[in-house]
């Protein structure tokens, strides 16, 4: 994993946790960071089989 990757992930299971915390359900803690960080690296997977890489800047 590239730290550019890592960045995504982290911000992308940042932003599932908001979600899943604003739906109300009684999660723990714990159980919110592990579906928070399920479905970032599910949104990567995803994301890397229908846009691939990041293209290079065109210069």
């Amino acid at each position: 994993m590239t730290r550019d990757e890592f960045e995504d992930t982290k911000a992308f299971a940042v932003a599932a946790m908001i979600g899943l915390l604003s739906r109300g359900d009684e999660l723990g803690a714990q159980e919110v960071a592990t579906r928070s960080f399920d479905l970032a690296l599910a949104f990567q997977a995803e994301k890397q089989k229908r846009i691939g890489e990041l293209p290079p800047y065109d210069m």
